[in-house]
């Protein structure tokens, strides 16, 4: 049943390994992957089979206590993550309505975004620019401004900061990310 799922987790694998898309992070379980592993949904089968192969080598009393750890882990991870995709969910809500009260008057042409606010977002994950610009026009902004990373010779840029006074768990129960935003005009570097 072992060589079953070395067998499976090398197939998994063979297709990230032969494009050149296996980061070395993606092997072994990484915290902060964000999306970079979203399309690596074939290695978990291998890596199941090779699991419960391992746990079937020890005695019954030690493989119940082993799968009973094995559940326990996993359900607080789970419980984790869930709490951190309720506060990335509700961020992103009230980044939507800091923009439609603070910069809805704002005529800017583009926008530099800097997110001090990541250990809030999902797994520690970044936003990209084009999720800034989504949500710039779900709070009304239209056209929806150009997102960039830093500051140019542009005119007309304005630099948006996120801040928070909050950590997760304490934004998690309190259900208040403490979130605002620093508005600056741009300076090129």
């Amino acid at each position: 049943m072992i060589t079953s799922g070395f067998l499976a987790f090398a197939v998994g694998v063979f297709p990230y390994i032969s494009s050149g898309n296996l980061d070395s992070r993606m092997i072994l379980f990484f915290w902060e992957l964000s999306w970079t592993s979203r399309h690596q949904l074939l290695m978990p089968l291998g890596s199941s089979v090779i699991g419960v192969s391992l746990v079937c080598f020890f005695s019954e009393n030690k493989s119940r206590f082993i799968l009973g750890l094995a559940a326990a882990v996993m359900l607080a991870l789970n419980v984790f993550w869930g709490i951190g995709s309720y506060v990335d969910a509700v961020k992103r809500d009230k980044i939507v309505e800091l923009v439609s009260l603070e910069l809805m008057s704002d005529e800017s042409l583009s926008f530099v975004i800097t997110d001090e606010t990541q250990h809030l977002n999902f797994r520690a994950g970044f936003y990209r620019r084009y999720e800034f610009a989504g949500l710039f026009s779900q709070a009304g902004k239209v056209p929806p401004p150009v997102i960039k990373d830093e500051c140019g010779n542009e005119l007309n840029q304005t630099e948006v900061i996120i801040k928070s006074d909050k950590g997760l768990l304490q934004a998690f129960f309190s259900r208040d990310l403490g979130l605002y935003l620093e508005i600056q005009p741009c300076k090129s570097s």
